[in-house]
């Protein structure tokens, strides 16, 4: 039950960080946007 509980935590991780890595891949994207905007 112990390993159940402990692969649970590390699944929770791992989402927790693509949700963080996706959050800052949006905000990189939006932010080259912006800069090629100003740019043209």
């Amino acid at each position: 039950m112990e390993q159940l509980a402990e692969e649970s935590r590390l699944l929770e991780l791992e989402t927790q960080r693509r949700e963080d890595a996706e959050r800052q891949l949006a905000e990189a994207r939006a932010e080259i946007a912006r800069l090629r905007g100003e740019r043209a």
